[in-house]
């Protein structure tokens, strides 16, 4: 296995696809996310009471994952399959 070199987005296409849609999908709805779409002079962070402990985080994560995986229907996929339904029917694995 060789590494690709850091900081080359170019060179990890599916790799920045998935980090896209996860920031697109979850991200953006999570409290402290810093990259929205905001005028600057309406910007107000977050309160910090406001924001999720990591374990929250992850849980809120590994949630959004299973909603991609098992709820979500792409419009790529052909009738109108899930993620996990799409993966089992290429590759035969029934989980």
């Amino acid at each position: 296995m060789d590494d690709l070199p850091a900081y080359k987005p170019y060179r990890k296409g599916t790799v920045e696809a998935l980090n896209g849609a996860v920031e697109e999908m979850l991200l953006v709805s999570l409290p402290g996310y810093t990259r929205r779409a905001r005028p600057v002079e309406a910007y107000r962070p977050d309160p910090v009471e406001d924001l999720l402990s990591y374990p929250d985080f992850v849980k809120a994560l590994l949630d959004g994952v299973a909603w991609w995986n098992t709820e979500h229907h792409p419009a790529d996929l052909t009738d109108g399959q899930t993620p996990a339904e799409a993966c089992r029917w290429r590759t035969g694995c029934c989980w």
